[in-house]
């Protein structure tokens, strides 16, 4: 039961992790 809770805010805490690199990448492509 505890392995089902910490699976759940693995995936979203990754997708937030790759929507912020991704954006940060953007940032840099769009300033320079």
């Amino acid at each position: 039961m505890k392995q089902k809770c910490s699976f759940i805010p693995v995936p979203l805490s990754f997708q937030l992790v790759i929507i912020k690199i991704r954006e940060a990448i953007g940032s840099v492509g769009s300033h320079r």
